[in-house]
């Protein structure tokens, strides 16, 4: 017997089109439960620059190639790219964001 899946809500900040029909947290008033993931690349603090540089450039470009983002697509994914600098204010926010809710949450790793 095959079961199906159903999804409940979306933890972003508005309709995702590849589920038109499921509503988002915000939707039903729930304002705190907006969360976006992401994929980040990383590269040892202490490399070149232009190294750096070039590595950002090849991935612009390729989060603009259309066999990509139609994979992403597939999975319910949009593409995004930003500066290095901007990937670490949002890991550094969202470091803030989780530690606070792990520690009100009284979390401790064992």
């Amino acid at each position: 017997m095959m079961q199906k899946a159903c999804a409940l809500s979306l933890t972003s900040d508005k309709k995702n089109p590849y589920a038109p029909n499921v509503r988002a947290f915000i939707e039903q008033g729930y304002k705190n439960m907006i969360h976006k993931g992401y994929y980040a690349f990383f590269a040892p603090v202490r490399m070149a620059r232009e190294i750096v540089v070039a590595l950002c450039t090849a991935l612009v470009v390729a989060l603009k190639d259309k066999e990509i983002l139609a994979g992403l697509a597939q999975s319910g994914m949009s593409a995004m790219s930003t500066s290095p600098q901007e990937a670490a204010r949002l890991l550094k926010q969202d470091r803030a964001k989780w530690q606070a809710i792990v520690k009100q949450v009284g979390y401790v790793a064992t």
